[in-house]
């Protein structure tokens, strides 16, 4: 079964409901409809597109260089300083832009062609998944030596590695593709790419590394593997996350008051705290769907999901409240933290203001790196 997030009886009941097209649900099934429209004449995507300095020199090596480094003007030719917090426009994101433009137009795709019934929405997103991973001229090295590169620094960091969190929305598209029997293949094939791009993230010194790092990092490699193994079916490394989730994520990186230590230091410390809290949640709802309870796990001293919710929750309320370095003067909108976590925790409060932060009053909207759709066990509650 390919389902990582969600269950087979969950979608179908999903699907019953837009297919009578009753109140909500038509309004869901013409959001949907909308969305698939818009973006099923993009793409496709492939890293050997765009020709970057990877010093490998291999067309088919992600590349990407790190977001907050930027040129000395003390010593241009030197090499690069760090601002965090603070975009580099000009830094190489061809492969980065590409890919996230790939997983976002494939989630789209693959939950219309499902849930509308209608193929050529899942044989798009289909063609779009052998661009980038199956294809022998297109396809994307799986590794990532070459992520996030600091120039006159390095040729590839550890950290790169969060850039292939947004994957986890391919392997959520995955799911519904593979409903359909005619797709089996392509989903083999896939399943064999992340297989290989397991193996990497567990064994190579990059993926150790960032395995090992502090903050988010950490998190979302112990979410991406987690969230990987479970679609590849990999139970015992599955598992292995949920219990790296327990013994070292929430202990060492949460602090008493629901806050994540490292992040709340951040010059943009409401976004990288709530990112973490994402990456939480996602893999307390795939270890939801595979009988695991995360949601409730709790520290000798009441560290857990429930504690981190409630840090955020007056905050996401109302912005203004923060009193930490945020320099973005971006705040989160609707988030899956609220939609998901106040539906396994009952929280009512979650759905309330959530709804508040929604930043429109679309149905269907991207609350995550997980994506929209799977936050609809709670979406009733969420739209009273």
């Amino acid at each position: 079964m390919s389902l990582v997030f969600v269950d087979k009886q969950f979608l179908q009941q999903i699907k019953e409901n837009i297919d009578k097209g009753q109140g909500i649900w038509n309004d869901v099934k013409f959001e949907l409809e909308r969305k698939a429209q818009q973006v099923i004449a993009l793409g496709p995507w492939s890293v050997t597109y765009h020709k970057s300095p990877a010093v490998s020199n291999n067309k088919h090596d992600f590349y990407n260089e790190g977001p907050y480094w930027w040129c000395n003007s003390s010593d241009p030719e030197g090499p690069y300083i760090l601002r965090d917090g603070e975009y580099n426009p000009d830094r190489f994101i061809h492969h980065e832009t590409a890919m996230r433009a790939m997983a976002e137009t494939v989630m789209y795709l693959s939950m219309a062609g499902y849930y509308l019934d209608k193929s050529k929405y899942t044989d798009r997103a289909v063609e779009l998944i052998s661009t980038w991973f199956l294809d022998e001229e297109t396809k994307m090295n799986p590794h990532l030596e070459y992520g996030q590169a600091i120039r006159g620094i390095c040729d590839g960091r550890g950290i790169g590695i969060i850039e292939t969190a947004i994957l986890i929305r391919v392997v959520y598209a995955a799911g519904f593709i593979s409903l359909e029997e005619r797709y089996q293949n392509e989903i083999f094939q896939l399943k064999k790419w992340f297989e290989s791009y397991i193996t990497w993230l567990t064994t190579s010194e990059k993926g150790l590394e960032e395995k090992n790092h502090i903050n988010n990092h950490a998190n979302w490699w112990n979410t991406q593997v987690a969230s990987f193994s479970a679609f590849i079916e990999n139970e015992e490394l599955m598992h292995e996350c949920f219990e790296r989730f327990k013994s070292h994520i929430i202990p060492n990186q949460m602090d008493v008051d629901g806050s994540f230590i490292d992040e709340i230091k951040r010059t943009n410390s409401y976004s990288y705290n709530h990112y973490n809290l994402e990456a939480s949640t996602i893999i307390c709802e795939i270890a939801y769907n595979k009988g695991v309870d995360l949601w409730n796990f709790k520290t000798s001293d009441n560290k857990g999901m429930e504690c981190g919710i409630k840090f955020m929750l007056p905050y996401l309320e109302n912005p203004f409240l923060w009193n930490h370095q945020q320099i973005s003067g971006v705040f989160w909108g609707d988030s899956i933290c609220l939609q998901l976590g106040g539906l396994r925790l009952n929280i009512e409060k979650c759905a309330e203001v959530n709804k508040l932060r929604g930043k429109d009053y679309k149905l269907i909207r991207s609350a995550s790196i997980l994506g929209p759709l799977a936050v609809l066990p709670g979406f009733e509650r969420a739209s009273d």
